[in-house]
């Protein structure tokens, strides 16, 4: 599921709802002794970015299922025991709803899915069964309760389940993108993350009110799968017209009068959009998260969905009397194209710098720590703020001990603000 940019309600403190990080998988240096002030850490990692509501979907797929959005990308990937009912999803989940506890069988625990790592998973979207215990390394408990949704879950008379806080948390860690990602964020990243597939839902009704009299059209959601390494193939003509990636994928198969349609999620973030984001109130709170944007349709499967896509929707739109679909632009604009090129360079950072990451994490004692802290900036400074990083080059070679620690602040600096866009796209579930 993809959490952004963290909101804060006054002092305090999204979608979601899934993008790159330098940080993510993550030096000897050639300064002199003079710049030893750098504190021993990763850069971008501390102290964490300001919190604001972003669209991460929290949930956040031409074949994925609910959102996250944007966790982190990858959506919500914990659940309970699914409904025996439910029918088995083909590829792992990267979404929520989370499941309840399933009914059925007569109370006979259905037979154990493995993955190919050896670890149960749930078999309607092939993904590990989280714990609500605390995590190595946690520092205090988080809440373990999960909040109801709205989304009809198909076969039951229930609705999904959002994972706890202590299951993302746990998720987080699972899939290495816990990075700068602290307790005291869980709050705000549930509540983007929920809310996200809330408005996802909204807009898979509009779609259904095509092929309904009543409002909201009688449909429920059967299963869904996360595919957020997959685009589709809308997602990748936008790539190609120079867009940034979506940051979640998903595909949500919808049960509409006894048969199943697919529906097809892409989870984009728009980070000029940011500042107009605020932590949600409730779970209708839909309208916070301005900055993920959402591209639901039906996949075309078949010639109804098509002209769904092609005639009917476009019709409605026309007149005024499409109330919640919104769509990325086809061409990008010039803070789409700044998005993809950073993107870029926090991919080439990520496999340049890789063995000054692994020695700044082995290192032992303050001098061995400064020295491969220094390398790590030295290496992803020339990649991710070139001009910075010259001039503090320019600073070496002059010898002046107090110029040389004025610009490596400005370099620390430029690569903090890198880092800390990074980290809210990864927090929304992206890539």
């Amino acid at each position: 599921c993809t959490a952004p940019p963290l909101p804060r309600e006054g002092a305090r403190r999204a979608p979601p709802h899934s993008g790159g990080r330098p940080g993510s998988r993550r030096s000897s240096s050639g300064l002199p002794a003079a710049a030893a002030p750098l504190p021993c850490r990763r850069p971008g990692s501390q102290p964490p970015p300001t919190r604001r509501a972003s669209g991460r979907p929290p949930m956040g797929a031409s074949q994925s299922g609910p959102a996250a959005p944007a966790v982190p990308a990858e959506g919500c990937p914990m659940h309970e025991k699914p409904s025996a009912r439910a029918e088995p999803s083909p590829t792992a989940a990267a979404g929520c709803p989370v499941h309840g506890e399933g009914a059925g069988n007569g109370g006979a625990r259905p037979k154990p899915v493995y993955d190919v790592y050896g670890r149960e998973v749930d078999p309607t979207n092939n993904m590990p069964k989280l714990p609500q215990t605390m995590a190595p390394g946690q520092t205090k408990p988080l809440p373990t309760e999960r909040v109801r949704s709205t989304i009809p879950k198909g076969g039951t008379d229930e609705t999904w389940l959002y994972p706890s806080e202590q299951q993302f948390y746990n998720a987080l860690h699972r899939k290495g993108k816990a990075d700068g990602v602290t307790e005291d964020d869980m709050d705000a990243v549930i509540r983007v993350h929920n809310t996200v597939n809330e408005k996802t839902w909204r807009h898979v009704l509009e779609w259904e009110s095509l092929h309904a009299s009543s409002e909201p059209p009688p449909v429920t959601l059967s299963r869904f799968t996360g595919r957020p390494q997959e685009l589709s193939p809308l997602a990748r003509l936008r790539v190609a017209l120079g867009h940034a990636p979506p940051y979640d994928r998903h595909d949500w198969i919808v049960d509409r009068d006894g048969r199943e349609v697919r529906y097809v999620i892409d989870y984009y973030h728009d980070e000029a959009r940011v500042p107009l984001d605020r932590q949600p109130r409730s779970l209708q709170d839909v309208g916070a998260i301005h900055s993920t944007i959402l591209e639901v349709r039906p996949a075309l499967d078949s010639l109804e969905a098509a002209v769904d896509r092609f005639v009917r929707m476009p019709l409605r739109r026309l007149k005024g009397e499409s109330s919640v679909l919104t769509s990325p632009p086809l061409l990008p604009s010039p803070a789409d194209r700044a998005a993809a090129g950073r993107r870029e360079l926090a991919v080439q950072a990520e496999k340049e710098c890789a063995r000054y990451k692994a020695a700044l994490d082995a290192c032992t004692g303050e001098a061995d720590c400064r020295r491969a802290s220094l390398g790590l900036v030295q290496c992803m400074g020339g990649i991710v703020c070139p001009a910075q990083k010259r001039e503090l080059d320019g600073a070496v070679k002059g010898g002046d001990e107090r110029r040389i620690e004025a610009e490596l602040g400005k370099l620390m600096a430029c690569m903090d603000n890198f880092l800390g866009e990074q980290r809210r796209v990864r927090e929304r579930g992206g890539r």
